[in-house]
């Protein structure tokens, strides 16, 4: 057997068992990819503060409710606030934008809708605002609310 033959072989070897050790493996494979290509759970809206990592004692959460009733009484602009575990591999902006879909903040004609998104586990927060409110609260202006009233306070 000359050098050639010897190196198709070998060439030959080495993918026969890559082939095998991938098919031994995917199972393995087949059972985690679920999982990694899983859409995040987006809980449900029940309320102007959802806090599903129980974390809000109930008389700020009670206090945060009396207030975004107040705005939107006033201002017809619905606030939702959730606050979650985490974001469940997603980034923030964009779990902050399919939840603000899902959940339909603000008035459907006006837009004018905010979301405070704060995820705990992975200590991201985004305050997603409805096209009726980009003039009001632009991304500067939540960026600002960000940094120098919520950060501060946690």
């Amino acid at each position: 057997m000359n050098l050639k033959e010897k190196y198709k072989l070998s060439v030959a070897f080495i993918v026969l068992v890559f082939i095998f050790s991938f098919l031994a493996c995917f199972p393995l494979i087949s059972s985690l990819m679920p999982a990694i290509s899983a859409e995040p759970n987006y809980p449900n809206y029940s309320a102007y503060v959802n806090d599903y990592a129980g974390v809000l004692q109930s008389g700020s959460k009670t206090q945060t409710e009396d207030l975004i009733a107040k705005v939107e009484k006033e201002t017809s602009s619905e606030i939702a606030v959730a606050i979650v575990s985490s974001l469940e591999g997603v980034s923030v902006e964009e779990y902050a934008v399919k939840l603000f879909e899902k959940w339909g903040v603000g008035k459907k004609k006006e837009d004018n809708g905010v979301l405070l998104l704060v995820a705990i586990e992975d200590r991201k927060l985004r305050i997603e605002v409805g096209y009726g409110l980009e003039g009001t609260i632009t991304d500067l202006e939540a960026g600002n609310i960000i940094d120098n009233v919520i950060v501060p306070k946690f």
